[in-house]
């Protein structure tokens, strides 16, 4: 039995969905690149969008510089693995395992501070990315 061309009907074969795969990882990668050299190339402005002015310490802003640059890395990473499934999954497992973990240290966090009430909406925001990121490894499976 075949399929579209030359290809064999499979159930497994969808060529949209291989379309969408690539456009979920692409959105995905520029989304990761976008935010992350912003936080780089301005980590004053994104910790004051995130927190109060007197968090902007220089060691607050290093940390977002590092943190800027490891969500480049990732996205670049994403990006090259688009169009390879098996490097794909790795990569979206990788993406969400950073994710769950920036999502646990800020839960720690929230539990350990006594001046004001952190808000754990960036620990929500962290397991809604990771979900996503298992979304697609299950995809790419």
């Amino acid at each position: 039995m075949r399929g579209a061309g030359d290809r064999p009907a499979s159930i497994c074969y969808d060529p949209d969905m291989a379309h969408r795969l690539e456009l979920a990882a692409k959105g995905l990668a520029i989304e990761r690149v976008a935010t992350g050299g912003f936080v780089a190339i301005a980590p004053g402005r994104a910790i004051r969008a995130l927190t109060t002015p007197r968090y902007d310490t220089g060691a607050a802003r290093y940390a977002a510089r590092l943190l800027g640059i490891r969500q480049v890395v990732l996205g670049v990473m994403l990006w090259q693995a688009r169009n390879d499934r098996a490097w794909l999954r790795r990569v979206a497992t990788l993406n969400a395992l950073t994710e769950a973990l920036d999502a646990a240290a800020t839960l720690a966090s929230v539990g350990k501070r006594r001046e004001g009430r952190p808000s754990a909406a960036p620990a929500i925001a962290a397991l809604a990315t990771s979900a996503a990121f298992l979304a697609l490894r299950a995809a790419a499976s």
